[in-house]
Formats: C-alpha cells, structure tokens, sequence
C-alpha cells in the first residue's frame, strides 16, 4: 500500500494536523488489514523526513502495529 498526503495542509497550521494525518493512516490499515492473518503480519514502514514524523505519531496513537522506528 502506498499512502500520500498533502504536506502544505500540515506545515501550514500546528501539529494537531500531524495527528489528523495519523489518525488517517490508521484508519486505512485497520480498513485494509481485515482478517486475522492480516493483523498479525508485521508492517513495514518506509517514511522520509515529514513522513517519518507521521510514521512515529501513528506508533505513539496506536501501539498494535508494533512500529520500530529506525
């Protein structure tokens, strides 16, 4: 799965945005990754600079991916 969004949204107001972003993320996988067999594989997350801040708030809001954060 490939996820974008748009960066001027987030660097124009406060880091609530950040969070927003997150919390969308979230909501696609937990849409996407259904059946049990699909929770229980691990994820990888590859981020870059601003995407790397999302990737760390998605593992502060929701610690069942068991994100590591490199």
């Amino acid at each position: 799965m490939s996820y974008g969004y748009n960066s001027g949204r987030i660097l124009s107001k406060s880091v609530s945005d950040i969070d927003d972003v997150a919390r969308e993320l979230l909501n696609r996988l937990h849409g996407i990754r259904r059946s049990t067999a699909e929770r229980a594989r691990p994820i990888l997350f590859v981020a870059h600079s601003l995407g790397g801040v999302v990737v760390k708030q998605v593992s502060h809001i929701d610690s069942t991916p068991k994100c590591i954060i490199i």
